[in-house]
């Protein structure tokens, strides 16, 4: 089985958790981890994964624009993506800094 893990990380902090995440998601037998960034991550990466977990920088409360591009670029297959598991992550420099209002 295999679960993807995409995000957008213009510092790095965000892929380092995405990484971190990766290794989690290995540790289960039989699991494998797909890391891509938003501009590596295609509509076939999200068709061939059991599983979803989008990660982003906090940007005023609200995700990356280039992650919510790809939300927006992939709407035509969500109905394929029916009983997928989905999560989300987020990074932010404050304590809350609105890490809870980014993966709404």
């Amino acid at each position: 089985m295999q679960v993807l893990v995409f995000y957008y990380s213009k510092g790095g902090n965000t892929r380092k958790l995405a990484e971190r995440i990766g290794e989690g998601i290995e540790s289960v037998s039989g699991v494998k981890a797909l890391l891509k960034s938003t501009q590596e991550v295609t509509k076939e990466d999200f068709l061939n994964s059991a599983g979803m977990i989008a990660g982003s920088p906090v940007y005023f409360g609200a995700m990356a624009w280039d992650l919510k591009r790809i939300f927006d670029e992939y709407v035509g297959i969500r109905k394929k993506m029916e009983n997928k598991v989905g999560a989300a992550f987020s990074t932010s420099g404050d304590a809350s800094g609105g890490k809870e209002t980014t993966m709404i």
